[in-house]
């Protein structure tokens, strides 16, 4: 349940109405997906780079859900998790969390279940 952001960049140009399908909602053969933030950072025949936010934890679901709309995956960053942001942080780094993160993981780790997690017990 926790919003995962990223950029992603598809093969393509993605129409009006395959965004949509993402703010709807994706049919996968495992389920629709719930529906995602999207923003659109740039597109021409070749290629489009958006910014989609999930809260789903599927195994390879934004590649999945891009693959569905026919539109193949070329690159993929997460920028964000849940309160976590990666800013400029280079690929395989690591960096102290700051207190404020601290905090926030603390308060989403102590929030209620609303009954749409995947919880294993």
């Amino acid at each position: 349940g926790v919003e995962k952001g990223y950029r992603v960049t598809v093969r393509g140009r993605l129409e009006p109405t395959e965004v949509n399908n993402l703010l709807e909602g994706v049919r996968l053969d495992d389920g629709r997906t719930a529906p995602a933030r999207v923003r659109v950072v740039a597109t021409n025949r070749e290629r489009s780079v958006l910014d989609l936010t999930i809260h789903e934890g599927r195994n390879r679901q934004v590649r999945r859900m891009f693959e569905q709309l026919g539109h193949p995956v070329l690159d993929l960053v997460r920028l964000r998790f849940g309160p976590l942001t990666l800013g400029d942080l280079p690929p395989g780094a690591m960096r102290p969390a700051s207190e404020r993160e601290i905090l926030a993981l603390r308060a989403l780790a102590s929030a209620p279940l609303t009954g749409e997690e995947n919880v294993e017990v």
